[in-house]
């Protein structure tokens, strides 16, 4: 069985591990507590006597205040030590809740973070990957990686479908003005994609590729059939890069898992093969342009 398939996540997949969050402060309060005692014996006699004899020159009363503020500051540590651990305890419940639900897992707040970005993903991949996105320009950046993973997946009857915008519909330009002030922006960076999952598909025949004409509003990215990444794009706001990122895992019962597949199916039957010859011409045109 992998990693992945009995629906708990791996490790390398989170942000915050859940034994980090509870283990660190126990294991803080532990180191504390034994270089205290070490302290307290190494300086036992100098520091007994030291205290002593400085308490003994002090008047009663003040002598009394220093007493009760370091009890009392003793006893306030031990209570916020106390109630950090209860919300720390509490929080790691509700986020256990929150995946068995719904099948959420992590959250971040770019691609860039979180080990989620393509070029960290591709080396994980093992039989199947389902992409629906703009341009996939950040899969098909490093063609080194991409064919790597093209090259395990076909050696086991694996799968990879990749859905794009279509670089000649009107959400694309629409998308271009918007964001970049220029309607053939995105097109050009479509076109380069496809440029190079077209090489790569001669090659790996198990590579498909369609294109759709809709305004994307999420990145969907399948790994395995077992973990999905839902970007969530803001084409008017920020760029791609700073989309926030949830994380699912596929659960035996139910998950959002669930729902996102269905409509990437969804999209993936109503769109289309690209017209190789049409997107070879208007690389062309957008290179000469």
């Amino acid at each position: 069985m992998s990693a992945l398939s009995d629906g708990r996540p791996s490790e390398n997949d989170r942000a915050t591990p859940t034994w980090q969050r509870l283990v660190t402060p126990v294991v803080t309060f532990v180191a504390g507590a034994g270089l205290l005692r070490f302290l307290s014996k190494f300086f036992e006699e100098n520091l007994l006597e030291l205290v002593k004899h400085e308490l003994a020159s002090r008047p009663p009363l003040l002598v009394g205040a220093i007493v009760a503020l370091s009890l009392a500051g003793a006893v306030a540590l031990i209570i916020w030590s106390i109630r950090s651990f209860i919300a720390m305890v509490r929080t790691n419940q509700r986020w256990r809740g929150l995946y068995e639900t719904t099948g959420l897992y992590g959250y971040v707040p770019s691609l860039a973070e979180g080990g989620q970005h393509p070029r960290s993903q591709l080396p994980l991949i093992r039989r199947k990957l389902d992409f629906m996105g703009g341009g996939a320009r950040k899969w098909t950046a490093d063609r080194e990686l991409l064919e790597d993973m093209l090259r395990r997946t076909y050696a086991v009857n694996g799968t990879v479908r990749i859905l794009l915008l279509n670089p000649e519909c009107q959400a694309c330009k629409d998308r271009s003005r918007a964001f970049k002030h220029d309607e053939r922006h995105f097109a050009k960076s479509i076109l380069e994609s496809l440029k190079v999952l077209h090489g790569l598909q001669k090659k790996y025949p198990h590579l498909l590729i369609h294109i759709y004409d809709e305004m994307p509003a999420f990145r969907l990215t399948f790994l395995d059939e077992e973990r999905l990444t839902v970007g969530h794009y803001q084409f008017y706001e920020k760029g791609a890069k700073q989309s926030p990122l949830h994380i699912y895992y596929r659960a035996p019962d139910w998950s959002f898992y669930k729902p996102y597949i269905v409509y990437f199916e969804h999209v993936w039957n109503t769109s289309s093969e690209p017209d190789w010859p049409k997107i070879e011409r208007l690389h062309r045109a957008m290179e000469y342009a």
